[in-house]
C-alpha cells in the first residue's frame, strides 16, 4: 500500500514540475486534500490531522471534490470538537469497522480513541511539538509486522519549512523535554 501511494502521488505531479524547486507551490490545504482523496481512492485506511475545525472542514470538502464517485465521498468523514457523543461514536465505529477509509480530524482523535488498524497518517502542518507528531503518527501501523507511512504537508511558515528541511531526521529526533513553571 505504501509503495502504491507513493507511486500514485508521484504520478500526479506534472513531469515538467519534477525537480523544479522554483515553481510556485500549491496551497498546503489543497495538497493535503489531494493526498486524502488519493488514500481514499486506494483504500488506504488513514487519519488526516489538522490543527483547527475550519481546516478539517476545508480539507474534507476539497478532498470530496477531488474524487469521482459518491461511494468514495462517503468513505471520508470529519472528526472534530463540536460533535455530540453519538456523532463521534458513529465516526469512530466507521473507522474501526472499515466503512470509512479516511477521517480528517483535529487532535480530538489523537488520544484515547481506538480506531482500529490504520496504514497512514497525514498531517497538515507541524502539530506544535515532536511529541504530538509522534502521538499522531503512532495511530497507524499498530498491527504486528505492519508498515505505515506518515506524511507531513508543511505550511510556508518558518517553523514548518525548517522541519521540511529536516526530512527523515524529523521522526528520528527525541521528544521535547517538558518544562513546568
Amino acid at each position: 500500500n505504501r509503495n502504491q501511494l507513493c507511486a500514485a502521488l508521484n504520478e500526479t505531479i506534472p513531469q515538467q514540475d519534477k525537480g523544479n524547486e522554483f515553481l510556485r507551490r500549491r496551497s498546503s490545504i489543497y495538497e493535503t486534500a489531494r493526498i486524502v482523496a488519493q488514500v481514499t481512492t486506494l483504500g488506504i485506511r488513514s487519519i488526516c490531522f489538522c490543527r483547527t475545525r475550519k481546516l478539517v472542514e476545508l480539507v474534507l470538502m476539497y478532498a470530496r471534490d477531488l474524487v469521482d464517485s459518491d461511494h468514495l465521498k462517503n468513505k471520508m468523514a470529519a472528526y472534530r470538537g463540536g460533535y455530540d457523543k453519538s456523532e463521534r461514536r458513529i465516526i469512530e465505529k466507521g473507522l474501526f469497522g472499515g466503512s470509512l477509509v479516511c477521517v480528517v480530524a483535529t487532535c480530538a482523535l489523537e488520544l484515547g480513541v481506538d480506531v482500529g488498524e490504520l496504514d497512514a497518517t497525514i498531517h497538515l502542518g507541524h502539530p506544535g511539538s515532536i511529541a504530538s507528531l509522534w502521538q499522531q503518527a503512532g495511530r497507524a501501523g499498530r498491527r504486528p509486522g505492519s508498515e505505515s507511512i506518515a506524511i507531513v504537508v508543511c505550511w510556508d511558515s518558518p517553523l514548518d519549512q525548517q522541519l521540511a528541511r529536516a526530512g527523515s531526521r524529523l521522526l528520528k529526533r527525541g521528544v521535547e523535554a517538558a518544562a513546568l513553571d
